[in-house]
Parts: structure tokens; sequence; C-alpha cells
């Protein structure tokens, strides 16, 4: 199985407040950190500027379908309302992270780590499957993907062009 195969089986074993997170590496090759430390504030400002497609795509690291913007917006609109209405936490109240853990506290990259390896430990997996690790299976295979259009494309080209 490859590992992108792998990472696709892996992310619904994670706790439900840990898998948006893992979907938004996925889908956007984002870095861990710049994911963990996002706010809703920053995302709500990019979405009236310039859309949910938009948005998404300037937080991604490689082209990125509209689906990771919904993911985002059912996140914040989601889960995360919901995380914080089960804690009593108001609007006022709520951290300004877009990821939360189930008590309401914005996840670290600690909390996230820590998340990853005991659902890699609970499938017996021979490495843990980390965030850092998602984005650098992203990023390989967008690039192997590229690599093998320009290949295509340089063999139409004729030779006096190939150097």
């Amino acid at each position: 199985m490859d590992q992108l195969a792998s990472i696709d089986l892996f992310i619904p074993s994670l706790p439900k407040e840990y898998q948006a997170l893992a979907y938004m590496i996925r889908m956007t090759a984002i870095e861990p950190e710049a994911a963990i430390a996002l706010e809703v504030r920053q995302i709500k400002t990019l979405w009236r500027k310039c859309g949910f497609a938009e948005t998404i795509r300037s937080l991604a690291s490689i082209p990125t379908s509209e689906d990771a913007a919904y993911l985002l917006v059912t996140h914040i609109r989601g889960r995360r309302k919901g995380i914080l209405r089960r804690n009593g936490i108001t609007d006022e109240d709520a951290p300004p992270q877009v990821f939360l853990d189930r008590r309401g506290r914005p996840i670290t990259m600690k909390m996230a780590e820590a998340a990853f390896r005991r659902a890699s430990k609970r499938l017996k997996l021979p490495e843990p499957i980390m965030p850092a690790l998602i984005r650098h299976a992203i990023l390989q295979a967008w690039q192997t993907s590229l690599q093998a259009h320009l290949d295509v494309i340089l063999l139409d080209l004729p030779t006096h062009y190939r150097h």
C-alpha cells in the first residue's frame, strides 16, 4: 500500500477533533504549525475578501480543490461551534484558533503529535504517522505527478527545444 493510501486509512482513526486538522494538511499540504496557528478571525476576513476557494488556495502549498475550502467552512461553522457549545464557551470567550480539542482548548503541536502517535500505536503501525509526514507525503506525490506531466510535455516537443 502506498503512503497516501495509508494516510487516508489512518485519518479516520484519529479522535474527531484531530481529523479536521489532518484533512486540512492532507488536502492543502499546509505546514502543520501554520494550520494549528490559524485563527477564525483571519479565515473569516479572507472569506469576505476573496471567497472560500481563494482563501484555501492562499493557505495551500499545492493546487487544491474547493473540497478543502468546504472542509474548513464545515469545521468552523459545525464541529468547532459544537465543541464550544458542549463546553459552555461563548463566542466572546472562545479561543481564536480554528482547531480546538474536545474541551475547547487550542490544539498545540505537542497535543497533535501525541494524538497521532496514540492512533498510530492503536493501529499497530511500524512507524507513526505524524502531521509533518502527511505534508511531506502530499508534497512528494504532487511533485511526482508534476514531473510525470512535464515528461509527457517534453516528449511532445521537437528535439531542438529539449536541453
